[in-house]
């Protein structure tokens, strides 16, 4: 299997890398289950399983970029197995999986109640307005834009201009 998503070419192969990652999670999932470990592997074994969940998430990308089927839905499905710290906000937070969850000071963190989100100020929100947020993509969009705009505001000028024009012309006559 290769290391990096991007060097796979084949939507098929993308999909066998994909489903035996899979196989591995099941296969460290039902392994975390066991109490009898020890903190320490159950530590490593919680690492590790994040760790497969992000490569994971990189061949179903590169599945979809490649034009495969789209397995997101599928894997929020199997990361529903774990259990975010409360107050997490994004789904690739660190999970915690099995016996992971009762270890001493993972037990401590979900005993706590989630912070509040930050209050945000009108000038952050307004600032996360961008140009991609508006819909367009590049500068060139919003030249485009301006450039009809300037000339819609330079005929309607025009038009005020010759109203003027004509109407002091009827009332010299």
């Amino acid at each position: 299997m290769p290391l990096d998503p991007q060097d796979c070419a084949e939507i098929g192969n993308a999909v066998h890398y994909r489903e035996s990652i899979i196989k591995e999670l099941v296969k460290k999932v039902s392994d975390i289950q066991n109490s009898r470990l020890g903190e320490m592997r159950i530590r490593d074994l919680n690492d590790e399983l994040n760790q497969l969940l992000r490569t994971k998430r990189k061949w179903e990308d590169r599945i979809r970029e490649l034009g495969g089927k789209d397995y997101r839905e599928e894997g929020r499905n199997f990361a529903k197995q774990g259990v975010q710290l409360p107050g997490s906000v994004s789904d690739e937070d660190y999970l915690y999986f099995g016996e992971a969850k009762n270890l001493p000071k993972v037990r401590e963190l979900f005993q706590k109640e989630a912070p509040p989100p930050p209050k945000r100020t009108r000038e952050e929100l307004l600032n996360r307005v961008n140009y991609k947020y508006l819909g367009l993509e590049d500068d060139k969009d919003l030249e485009e834009i301006e450039a009809r705009h300037q000339e819609e505001e330079e005929a309607l000028a025009n038009k005020e201009l010759e109203a003027k024009f004509f109407e002091s012309k009827r009332q010299n006559v």
